[in-house]
């Protein structure tokens, strides 16, 4: 006897089955090619600067390239303004990291981070 199958349920079942397929993939391992977040390596203290007054703050943004090395550093916001921002700049520019990788090989990555001064 051959059994009549509807269009929806037949549609449900490639549904169901095409998820089942998908999860079976996503859920494979892949230890050796998993996403990593860049990584500090070598971390340069910003100096206080001899024209700072007081304590501050400034926040920024940059490029880590392939190569683990810092590019396009911009303040994103800085208190007092003027004060500590170039001070900051110079030393995050010499900063290394150990570069982000996605499926195991190095990629670009983006990073903000605040640095605080205080007087000694």
């Amino acid at each position: 006897m051959n059994k009549i199958v509807s269009h929806h349920s037949f549609h449900r079942a490639v549904v169901a089955a095409s998820i089942f397929a998908a999860a079976a993939v996503m859920s494979t391992p892949v230890a050796a090619l998993a996403d990593s977040p860049a990584t500090l390596v070598n971390q340069v203290a910003p100096e206080y600067p001899s024209s700072g007054r007081g304590a501050g703050w400034v926040q920024l943004e940059f490029t880590i390239g392939v190569d683990g090395k810092v590019h396009d550093v911009s303040v994103v916001q800085a208190e007092p303004m003027k004060m500590f921002e170039a001070s900051a700049v110079k030393a995050v520019s010499r900063w290394t990291f150990q570069p982000a990788t996605r499926d195991g090989a190095p990629i670009e990555s983006h990073k903000q981070i605040k640095i605080s001064f205080k007087p000694e």
